[in-house]
């Protein structure tokens, strides 16, 4: 074909065309699987996003995050959250993760901690509770528990509570007994943490080893440990914040500036109230409200505050330094009557 110019363009044959028409093709497919891959990765990134955003609320702290991220590794799922809602999955992952970090060559108080969170994690997935009367015999533990074991010769396993008896307590072990190699009458110590109570220890010893359970004595004594922290409970409490400016200010009533406020929420350690007017964090202050028709006088210092400035209301987290006994005792009746 001529042009005005008098240049002969070459025509393609069908050939060419049918040739460049693929390459046009493939070019718009890479680009289609370009964008497709990146929403794929978008889509990964927030559905985990989202699933560290649930175990976040649950109260998992950043260690049990990592333990349970392991887990999901261990079992190659591609949709982690599936593990909240599947407590077998947990379980399965719990015998190759443990014998994963013995081929590591964990020492056994690294073993301990991490089979100590380890349960502690599956309590706050799937028996979450804000609160729980605590045992008044270890007896009263719940079927389904679990519990790790460290005997006196350094061996560490964890087991489910499948049957309470007395005097023992029979154990599903998630490795064969045989594979953990435990000799009957073996003395030893278990752990076991209730969420909404507290952590228990006791004295146990080895009293049978069957083909899938193992069976360990249950004592009449035990030790409550470290309690579960209670969440903050919303309330409307009038109270009064004093700010003491020195040492003899408390007792002298001598410069001492108060205020009126109300407790927007309250728990064991800390309370957050609504006032007009900023605190100085570097004073301490004492707050004095009726709770329960007690009168509570708490010594505290401002941690934290968040300000509306379309309201002029602030809302100050204050920390307790000190609570008589009796207030605590008060505070935390209180608490477990309104979770």
């Amino acid at each position: 074909m001529d042009t005005i110019f008098g240049i002969r363009w070459r025509i393609a044959d069908y050939t060419e065309i049918l040739l460049a028409f693929i390459i046009l093709i493939v070019i718009i497919a890479f680009f289609i699987l370009l964008r497709y891959n990146q929403h794929l990765k978008n889509k990964k990134i927030q559905a985990e996003q989202l699933f560290l955003f649930k175990i976040k609320q649950l109260g998992l702290s950043n260690f049990q995050v990592k333990i349970l991220d392991g887990l999901v590794h261990t079992l190659h799922l591609s949709d982690a959250s599936v593990i909240l809602e599947n407590p077998g999955l947990f379980e399965s992952a719990i015998g190759s993760f443990l014998a994963y970090l013995r081929s590591r060559g964990e020492k056994e108080d690294s073993l301990a901690s991490i089979c100590r969170d380890l349960i502690i994690t599956y309590e706050k997935l799937y028996n979450q509770s804000t609160f729980k009367t605590p045992l008044q015999l270890i007896t009263e533990m719940e079927i389904g528990l679990l519990l790790f074991v460290t005997t006196k010769n350094g061996i560490i396993f964890i087991g489910k509570i499948n049957q309470i008896d007395p005097g023992q307590l029979t154990l599903g072990t998630f490795r064969s007994p045989r594979e953990i190699n435990l000799p009957e009458g073996t003395e030893a110590d278990a752990f076991v943490w209730r969420a909404g109570d507290a952590e228990y220890s006791f004295k146990t010893r080895i009293l049978s080893v069957a083909s899938n359970s193992i069976s360990i004595l249950l004592p009449e004594e035990f030790n409550r440990g470290k309690e579960v922290r209670h969440p903050f409970i919303d309330t409307i409490i009038p109270c009064t914040i004093t700010q003491i400016s020195s040492p003899q200010a408390e007792s002298s009533k001598n410069n001492i500036a108060s205020q009126s406020a109300v407790i927007h929420k309250i728990h064991q350690d800390e309370l957050i109230v609504r006032t007009s007017k900023k605190l100085d964090y570097r004073q301490s202050y004492t707050i004095d409200f009726i709770l329960s028709d007690f009168k509570m006088r708490i010594t505290a210092i401002v941690i934290a505050d968040k300000t509306i400035q379309e309201e002029n209301v602030f809302y100050l987290t204050f920390r307790y330094t000190e609570i008589s006994e009796a207030a605590r005792s008060i505070l935390k009746t209180y608490i477990q009557e309104h979770l």
